[in-house]
């Protein structure tokens, strides 16, 4: 239906910078260029295209949609956008109340636009992939997603995991730091462990829900609460620790590893 579609941004560079980062997945590159006041042409075919130029105006938001040929695309859309600076606003998954296979996500650009890629082939045509994985905190205003593996999945029984987590212990997931994306704004409190080692938890000021944590020295892998992803089929522990301090009544699987 459209040649083009063509708005003002507040910031050229900026707003180039996140559509070329974010719809990299889907082959879209500058088809030309001129001045921030006139812009510039993206596309990956070269049929039908999206033009930016640097304005002062204020128009209302835009809902731009652009098609993925796989879910794969959805997805590596999604974690583009959010890397390129964009905030999440719908991880990909199936929206049935559209469509049957309408799997899509959506990501709010620099300027407001709620930027979303979208396929239409059913499921039955995807490779098998591990699937893209969305922890958050209570409200939703910060995230961690990952559409990695976790390398390690683990319960802590310390008193003070028990205090953190308002639990009888503590359930977390530990990740390569570079396979996770973080979007939102976080507060961050720092404990000293019986060691010495210093972990620095991030909670949402809002709700105050941690979402993620990392101990210094260790900045290759992130550790998130298994908790945070609200699913139910998420990989079991693999090992329990500080069980000298574990709740009497608690029962933890024989056949994982564990650790007095």
């Amino acid at each position: 239906m459209f040649d083009h579609v063509k708005f003002g941004v507040s910031d050229y560079a900026a707003s180039k910078a996140f559509f070329l980062k974010a719809l990299e997945p889907l082959g879209v590159a500058v088809v030309s260029e001129g001045p921030p006041t006139y812009g510039a042409e993206l596309s990956s075919d070269g049929n039908a295209s999206l033009c930016i130029w640097q304005t002062e105006e204020k128009p209302a938001h835009l809902h731009l949609a652009f098609t993925a040929e796989n879910r794969q695309q959805v997805e590596a859309f999604y974690r583009a956008a959010l890397e390129a600076g964009g905030k999440d606003n719908g991880a990909p998954g199936l929206r049935p109340r559209y469509q049957a296979n309408y799997y899509a996500a959506f990501v709010i650009g620099p300027d407001g636009h709620n930027i979303e890629v979208v396929c239409h082939e059913p499921e039955a045509r995807r490779t098998p992939s591990t699937p893209v994985r969305t922890a958050s905190c209570s409200c939703g205003q910060l995230s961690a997603i990952t559409a990695a593996d976790p390398d390690r999945v683990s319960v802590c029984h310390c008193l003070a995991c028990q205090r953190r987590t308002g639990s009888v212990f503590g359930a977390q997931a530990r990740f390569p730091a570079n396979s996770v994306t973080i979007s939102g704004v976080s507060k961050q409190f720092v404990r000293v462990g019986d060691a010495g080692s210093r972990t620095v938890f991030n909670f949402c000021p809002t709700c105050g829900a941690t979402v993620h944590y990392m101990t210094e020295g260790r900045d290759e892998h992130i550790a998130i609460p298994v908790g945070a992803f609200a699913e139910p089929t998420f990989p079991r522990p693999t090992v329990s620790v500080y069980e000298e301090r574990m709740h009497t009544w608690v029962q933890i699987p024989k056949d994982i590893e564990h650790t007095a």
